[in-house]
This record gives structure tokens, sequence and C-alpha cells, in this order.
């Protein structure tokens, strides 16, 4: 699936988007803080999850910079 990078950006700078984001990732981190140490599942749960929140931010990072260097290449083909 390609991703378009204006859409892409409206998502990123989506005031939702980055809550929902952000609660996910404070709900794990919390996961970690308050676990036992017989949690270990819920730990690596955790862990799984905020893992793919990384890896999600990083693909739509992607997407937009591959898109501004796209940009910027063909400026430069244009001059």
């Amino acid at each position: 699936m390609k991703l378009i990078a204006s859409d892409v950006e409206r998502l990123t700078r989506d005031d939702t988007f980055r809550a929902i984001i952000e609660r996910v990732r404070s709900e794990q981190i919390a996961t970690f803080v308050n676990s036992t140490k017989d949690d270990c599942h819920l730990r690596e749960e955790a862990h799984s999850i905020l893992r793919a929140l990384d890896k999600i931010e990083q693909v739509l990072k992607s997407v937009i910079t591959d898109e501004a260097i796209k940009r910027k290449r063909e400026e430069g083909r244009s001059k």
C-alpha cells in the first residue's frame, strides 16, 4: 500500500491521533512501572506494543522524509 505523504502529514498533525498514540504509550509505560515480578507476560506485551508504536511513527516519518527528498530532487532537476 502506497502511503501519500500529504495524508501522512495531516495524520501526524492531527491532535486526536497524537493523543491516542500518547495515551497508548502512557498506558504501556504504566504497565511496566506498576508491574510485579510475576507480571512478565504483561511487560512483554507492553514492550511489544511500545515497539509497534515506535515502528508506526518511524514509517510515518519516513514517508514524509522520502517525499521531501523527492521534491528537492525534482526542484534540482528543474533548475
